[in-house]
């Protein structure tokens, strides 16, 4: 996500609550003609749906069809000042920075805020140090900045705490120290671990209750390891009704490839499929007697690169209810 994602968000939502969803009062009392209506909805559903300003796949920033003047017109009947319209409005419009990617004039990330711009060099010499102390990228941005001779680069850690959890100034490099700092999306971290506990109450086992208590760990702390640990109790609790996944999963817009972006997903389970996988698994012998590598007379018609039990994972079709992430799935 760009860093001028959340400032659109609100921007867009703004809008919808002044004309309580209906947007042609501002054809009818001359705010914007019907093109330029149409265009900016138009940006606000490409908008949501790819949660940011700029497409999920391919990350090329997404720039609405409308002038600065029209944007200001239907920003001012939300309420917005002319200095804070005026911002958002100008980072809209902006192409300079027209991808995602490694901070740059042409692409930005806001993995890494540009107070003062990282290198790709700095970059992978942080994440090295931060290998070394074992401390783990998924969860954390960088932001890089000056004090006086001296080059700061801040470890930002997503977490419900925020404390300075290390600083480091021993390097070759005698002009930079970096800082791994809890905190970071504490305000949103807090309120995940608050309705983790909620959801505590409606829990249908004591591994489910285990797997809670270490996400909330996992996110009031910034440890990655309570989240993996969570994952070892997970794959023990089968064939659930409801199932969920969340946390910082998948680097899917880190241009350096560790960092993740936070994900959550609610499924459930559609018990008339999995009885149909089931009994696909149940045949399983005589399906894997007609793989092309099968031999009639070794290993019981299997062949030679088949175990001699077929273990069958416990699975369950499921279909997603609700997705937060980087791009809203019609389907999973």
């Amino acid at each position: 996500m760009a860093p001028e994602s959340n400032a659109i968000f609100d921007l867009i939502t703004d809008l919808y609550k002044a004309c309580n969803g209906r947007w042609t009062d501002w054809i009818a009392d001359g705010t914007v003609t019907q093109l330029e209506l149409l265009a900016f909805l138009d940006y606000a559903a490409i908008f949501l749906n790819n949660i940011g300003n700029y497409f999920a796949d391919g990350g090329r920033k997404i720039v609405p069809d409308l002038s600065a003047d029209a944007l200001l017109k239907l920003a001012k009947h939300s309420g917005w000042t002319d200095p804070a319209a005026e911002d958002v409005i100008k980072s809209m419009l902006s192409t300079a920075q027209s991808s995602l990617g490694y901070p740059s004039e042409t692409s930005q990330a806001n993995y890494y805020p540009e107070e003062d711009r990282i290198t790709r060099e700095e970059i992978a010499l942080v994440s090295r140090a931060m290998e070394m102390h074992r401390i783990e990228p998924e969860n954390t941005r960088i932001l890089k900045r000056k004090e006086r001779d001296k080059r700061i680069f801040e470890v930002l850690q997503a977490s419900k705490d925020a404390r300075c959890l290390a600083e480091w100034d021993q390097f070759e490099e005698n002009d930079m120290i970096i800082r791994i700092l809890g905190g970071d999306h504490n305000d949103e971290m807090a309120k995940i671990c608050d309705s983790l506990e909620q959801a505590k109450m409606f829990s249908s086992n004591e591994n489910q209750i285990k797997v809670i208590d270490y996400y909330i760990t996992s996110f009031k702390k910034g440890r990655l390891q309570a989240y993996r640990d969570s994952k070892k109790i997970w794959v023990k609790d089968q064939s659930p009704v409801i199932e969920t996944t969340l946390g910082f999963v998948e680097p899917y817009r880190d241009p350096h490839s560790v960092r993740g972006e936070w994900q959550s997903i609610v499924f459930t389970s559609d018990s008339l499929q999995s009885l149909g996988l089931k009994e696909i698994v149940r045949k399983c012998d005589h399906f894997l007697c007609q793989m092309p590598w099968a031999v009639a007379d070794i290993n019981s018609g299997k062949g030679p690169f088949e175990k001699d039990l077929f273990d069958p994972p416990d699975f369950v079709s499921v279909h997603g209810q609700y997705e937060e992430s980087h791009e809203l799935e019609t389907k999973v």
